[in-house]
Protein backbone atom coordinates (compact mmCIF):
# COMPACT_ATOMS: atom_id res chain seq x y z
CA UNK A 1 0.00 0.00 0.00
CA UNK A 2 1.27 3.44 -0.91
CA UNK A 3 1.86 5.97 1.82
CA UNK A 4 0.57 9.53 1.85
CA UNK A 5 4.15 10.75 1.60
CA UNK A 6 4.91 8.67 -1.51
CA UNK A 7 1.62 9.78 -3.08
CA UNK A 8 2.59 13.40 -2.43
CA UNK A 9 6.06 12.88 -3.87
CA UNK A 10 4.65 11.23 -6.99
CA UNK A 11 2.13 14.04 -7.34
CA UNK A 12 4.84 16.71 -7.13
CA UNK A 13 6.92 14.89 -9.76
CA UNK A 14 3.89 14.73 -12.07
CA UNK A 15 3.13 18.41 -11.44
CA UNK A 16 6.70 19.40 -12.34
CA UNK A 17 6.56 17.37 -15.57
CA UNK A 18 3.23 19.02 -16.41
CA UNK A 19 4.55 22.53 -15.74
CA UNK A 20 7.63 21.93 -17.89
CA UNK A 21 5.41 20.61 -20.70
CA UNK A 22 3.36 23.82 -20.40
CA UNK A 23 6.47 25.97 -20.86
CA UNK A 24 7.30 26.79 -17.25
CA UNK A 25 10.78 26.60 -15.77
CA UNK A 26 11.07 25.04 -12.33
CA UNK A 27 12.91 27.47 -10.05
CA UNK A 28 12.77 25.54 -6.77
CA UNK A 29 11.01 22.72 -4.97
CA UNK A 30 10.07 22.07 -1.37
CA UNK A 31 11.32 25.35 0.07
CA UNK A 32 10.75 26.06 3.74
CA UNK A 33 10.60 29.44 5.40
CA UNK A 34 10.23 28.84 9.11
CA UNK A 35 7.46 26.21 9.17
CA UNK A 36 5.90 27.39 5.90
CA UNK A 37 6.49 25.32 2.77
CA UNK A 38 6.17 25.99 -0.93
CA UNK A 39 5.89 22.80 -3.00
CA UNK A 40 7.05 24.26 -6.32
CA UNK A 41 8.17 27.64 -7.57
CA UNK A 42 7.99 27.96 -11.35
CA UNK A 43 8.16 30.79 -13.83
CA UNK A 44 7.10 31.67 -17.32
CA UNK A 45 7.71 34.88 -19.23
CA UNK A 46 5.36 36.95 -17.07
CA UNK A 47 4.77 35.19 -13.75
CA UNK A 48 6.61 33.73 -10.81
CA UNK A 49 4.23 31.00 -9.69
CA UNK A 50 4.02 29.49 -6.22
CA UNK A 51 2.40 26.09 -6.61
CA UNK A 52 0.66 23.98 -3.99
CA UNK A 53 0.27 20.38 -5.14
CA UNK A 54 -2.53 18.16 -3.84
CA UNK A 55 -2.60 14.54 -4.92
CA UNK A 56 -5.07 11.68 -4.75
CA UNK A 57 -4.57 8.06 -5.72
CA UNK A 58 -7.74 7.59 -7.77
CA UNK A 59 -9.28 8.62 -11.09
CA UNK A 60 -10.48 12.23 -11.30
CA UNK A 61 -14.03 11.17 -12.18
CA UNK A 62 -14.46 8.98 -9.08
CA UNK A 63 -16.02 10.93 -6.19
CA UNK A 64 -13.93 11.28 -3.05
CA UNK A 65 -15.49 11.58 0.38
CA UNK A 66 -13.10 14.48 1.08
CA UNK A 67 -13.99 16.40 -2.09
CA UNK A 68 -11.53 17.67 -4.65
CA UNK A 69 -7.88 17.83 -3.63
CA UNK A 70 -7.90 21.65 -3.82
CA UNK A 71 -10.47 21.62 -1.00
CA UNK A 72 -7.62 20.50 1.28
CA UNK A 73 -6.00 23.93 0.91
CA UNK A 74 -7.55 25.36 4.04
CA UNK A 75 -7.46 28.99 5.14
CA UNK A 76 -4.60 28.08 7.47
CA UNK A 77 -2.66 26.47 4.60
CA UNK A 78 -3.32 29.49 2.38
CA UNK A 79 -1.88 31.81 5.04
CA UNK A 80 1.16 29.55 5.35
CA UNK A 81 1.75 29.62 1.59
CA UNK A 82 1.33 33.41 1.53
CA UNK A 83 3.89 33.82 4.33
CA UNK A 84 6.39 31.59 2.54
CA UNK A 85 5.82 33.35 -0.81
CA UNK A 86 6.22 36.76 0.82
CA UNK A 87 9.47 35.70 2.44
CA UNK A 88 10.76 34.22 -0.82
CA UNK A 89 9.99 37.48 -2.65
CA UNK A 90 11.67 39.49 0.11
CA UNK A 91 14.83 37.41 -0.25
CA UNK A 92 14.67 37.03 -4.04
CA UNK A 93 13.22 40.15 -5.69
CA UNK A 94 11.84 39.76 -9.21
CA UNK A 95 10.16 41.89 -11.83
CA UNK A 96 7.70 39.09 -12.59
CA UNK A 97 4.20 39.17 -11.22
CA UNK A 98 3.64 36.64 -8.42
CA UNK A 99 0.77 34.18 -8.61
CA UNK A 100 -0.40 31.30 -6.44
CA UNK A 101 -1.73 28.19 -8.17
CA UNK A 102 -2.97 24.83 -7.00
CA UNK A 103 -2.34 21.72 -9.06
CA UNK A 104 -4.55 18.72 -8.40
CA UNK A 105 -2.92 15.43 -9.36
CA UNK A 106 -4.97 12.26 -9.68
CA UNK A 107 -2.71 9.20 -9.80
CA UNK A 108 -4.83 6.75 -11.75
CA UNK A 109 -2.48 3.87 -12.22
CA UNK A 110 1.12 2.95 -12.62
CA UNK A 111 1.85 5.52 -15.33
CA UNK A 112 -1.40 7.44 -15.77
CA UNK A 113 -2.14 10.79 -14.17
CA UNK A 114 -4.85 13.38 -14.59
CA UNK A 115 -3.86 16.94 -13.73
CA UNK A 116 -6.03 19.97 -13.07
CA UNK A 117 -4.26 23.31 -12.90
CA UNK A 118 -6.06 26.02 -10.95
CA UNK A 119 -4.45 29.37 -11.75
CA UNK A 120 -4.86 32.23 -9.26
CA UNK A 121 -6.26 29.74 -6.76
CA UNK A 122 -6.36 32.41 -4.08
CA UNK A 123 -5.12 35.96 -3.59
CA UNK A 124 -3.01 37.82 -1.09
Amino acid sequence: MKTTRSTGRQGEEAACRYLIEQGYRIVARNLYFSHNEIDIIAEDEDFLVFVEVKSRRRPADVPDRYGRPANAVSDKKQKSILKAATEYLRQTPTSKRPRIDVIEVYLEGRDKTDIRHIRNAFYA
